[in-house]
């Protein structure tokens, strides 16, 4: 079947980086420079502004034609909503468009174009000083005296911009051949990702907006008293830099001044003298007025008040959806504020000076999100899902029946660490809260001294906490051990399938693949055999699997080691990730349109119904048959607002 390449190139006098794809596309400044398009491996074309629409690219898209584009979600929104309505083009239906870009990410390729090109070593490469000239026409020149915008059209730039968007397609059409195609059940859900960035998500702009006037005052009460505080070396705390120097000359060298590292230079533990306690104390407390958060809201709100655009497809490596602009996934917890709701009348009023503090403001994010008109969200969210996949993976029977039976299996921890009756162990408590911790986060190989940093407890606790998890649930360390044995045999005998219960391992074209139980595959780059030291006696090397991928820290493609613990987590989380894809699938063709997924839950926005809740749980809950026996469980609430 013929394929048409597509890439735009556009300008605007709002940031797009800013506001988003929907907004950009959908003002009336926006504009596109130029299109190229190419059928199949024929040399690309151009059109302009001006120009009738191709006959062969109508014929094309009329026929039910696939079009194909890197980051197809901007091509999509920019064809429909700007250049239907400002050039006459026709429409294309949904189902037509598809991503290289995804199916790169699939198979955890780079996101951007230029690093995905270079990485599989293609002929074509990105043009990036075009790169570099697109970036500056897409942006006004100036604006002339009444305000209208000047861009930058001369004959020169123009011809250097087409020959780039020419360049585009290329490169675009040279890695489309490389990377695989995504799985019926992977298209399906690529285009209910589509539907959901479509919909968005209803904001409360004014709500926003006046939380927003306060946070900024709030944030210019603590700008002054940091100013005071460094004697003016430092005027707002977003001046890093300075800050870090002024520290310096007081004797405090820090690398970091990210809401972690405040919180453990304030902790007691370093002595500060007043000035450099008073700075610290001024940049921790008005981080927490999230006013980038509130920022972004503000700038990618549509007309109708709906946020869209804020998820990304395949985000992370194990398939898992990440955010965009707002960043739902990242929201503050908030749970040290009690019915943060009840402060929202006081924002409205605008008399929140003496009633509300940042970290209220901070807490007040979630309940930004609405329902439309009439409506209700619906949201519902996997129970402990990572634990419960890795037990039914691992086949722990203790863990299994804890689950299945409906014990208090944070309690049963906590006994056996502290050595009391599971029944003495009340909730909340430090015990209880240390029970949780290690059901949820023993089950990858971690060892006590990362348990006692991430947790606060001493290490004759975080011990305890290990060795408590490992001696239950036996059966976990043994998985590790046996994935890791899979994967360097699997990567040492190309070809051969080497089988771990639910999962199935392989060395293909490059690749060590990792088929799941829902079938689809986590992918791992040009993968060799090393040795590699132990955590716990860098003296001792023992046999393991480095592949080339891109590190989650860095953002750079980069050559890493797996290791048993390691592989279990990134096929644990893929599991969680394909069991919430299938059930949103499933709500989806329920009549339940969704407008988020946030970690292990989704969201949906339907007209309020007291059976939608218990609805919309019994889909959750439902295992599908490539997961049998897994147990699974959910709850989750409906609501005008929402929240965690």
């Amino acid at each position: 079947m013929t394929v048409c390449s597509i890439d735009f190139e556009t300008y605007g006098t709002i940031e797009l980086k800013r506001t988003g794809v929907y907004p950009y596309a959908a003002h009336h400044d926006t504009g596109v420079w130029c299109m190229a398009f190419a059928f199949d491996d024929e040399e690309p074309q151009l059109w302009h502004p001006g120009e009738p629409f191709p006959p062969r690219l109508a014929e094309h898209i009329a026929a039910g034609g696939e079009l194909r584009a890197w980051n197809a979600a901007f091509e999509r929104v920019v064809w429909r909503d700007c250049a239907r309505r400002r050039y006459g083009f026709p429409t294309v239906p949904d189902s037509q468009w598809f991503c290289t870009m995804a199916e790169a990410c699939a198979m955890s390729l780079p996101r951007a174009l230029d690093h995905a090109a270079q990485v599989l070593g293609v002929t074509e490469q990105k043009d990036m000083s075009g790169n570099r000239l697109s970036k500056q026409m897409c942006r006004p020149r100036k604006f002339d005296d009444a305000g209208v915008p000047v861009w930058w059209d001369d004959e020169p730039r123009l011809q250097k911009l087409y020959a780039y968007c020419l360049q585009d397609v290329r490169v675009e059409r040279a890695v489309a051949k490389l990377v695989r195609r995504l799985v019926p059940r992977e298209r399906a859900l690529y285009l209910l990702d589509q539907k959901m960035n479509d919909r968005g998500v209803g904001l409360d702009y004014e709500l926003a907006a006046k939380a927003r006037e306060i946070a900024g005052r709030e944030v210019g009460k603590q700008n002054a008293l940091l100013a005071a505080a460094t004697d003016g070396a430092a005027s707002a705390i977003t001046q890093v830099g300075k800050l870090k120097a002024w520290l310096a000359t007081q004797g405090l060298e820090v690398d970091s001044l990210a809401r972690k590292a405040l919180d453990e230079l304030l902790d007691g533990t370093v002595t500060l003298s007043p000035d450099v306690r008073a700075a610290l104390e001024a940049r921790s407390e008005a981080a927490k007025s999230s006013v980038a958060k509130l920022d972004a809201m503000l700038d990618a709100s549509g007309r109708d008040n709906r946020l869209r655009g804020l998820l990304l497809y395949h985000g992370a490596s194990t398939g898992r959806w990440t955010g965009k602009l707002v960043q739902p996934q990242n929201f503050p917890r908030g749970l040290d504020v009690v019915d943060v709701e009840a402060y929202i009348p006081h924002v409205l009023a605008g008399d929140a000076a003496e009633l509300i503090d940042l970290r209220i403001l901070s807490a007040m994010l979630r309940s930004m999100l609405v329902a439309g008109r009439g409506l209700q969200l619906t949201a519902v969210d996997f129970a402990a899902i990572e634990a419960r996949v890795l037990a039914w993976l691992a086949n722990e029977t203790i863990m299994l029946e804890q689950f299945r039976g409906g014990r208090p299996i944070y309690k049963e921890m906590a006994a056996v660490i502290y050595g009391r009756p599971a029944s003495e162990i009340v909730k909340p408590s430090p015990e209880y809260q240390i029970g949780k911790n290690t059901v949820l986060g023993c089950g990858f190989g971690m060892g006590y001294k990362k348990f006692a940093e991430s947790t606060g407890v001493g290490e004759g606790i975080a011990r305890a906490a290990v060795e408590a998890y490992r001696g239950t649930y036996s059966m976990v360390p043994r998985y590790w051990d046996n994935v890791n044995a899979a994967a360097i045999r699997a990567v040492e005998q190309p070809e051969t399938v080497v089988t771990v219960g639910h999962v199935r391992f392989t060395r293909r074209g490059g690749y060590l693949w990792v088929v799941l139980p829902a079938g689809r595959s986590l992918a791992y780059a040009a993968p060799k055999i090393v040795e590699r030291p132990v955590p716990w006696d860098k003296r001792e090397l023992r046999p393991a699997v480095a592949f080339s991928g891109v590190n989650s820290y860095t953002r750079k493609w980069e050559r890493m080691s797996l290791y048993g613990g390691l592989i279990t987590e990134n096929i644990v989380q893929a599991i969680a990730r394909d069991l919430l894809a299938d059930a949103m699938l499933r709500t989806e063709a329920a009549g339940y349109p969704i407008v988020l997924s946030v970690h292990d839950e989704l969201v949906a926005e339907s007209p309020a119904n007291e059976q939608t809740l218990g609805n919309v749980l019994k889909i959750m809950k439902e295992v599908p048959e490539w997961a049998a026996g897994c147990p699974v469980d959910a709850e989750g609430w409906s609501g005008y607002r929402y929240r965690k």
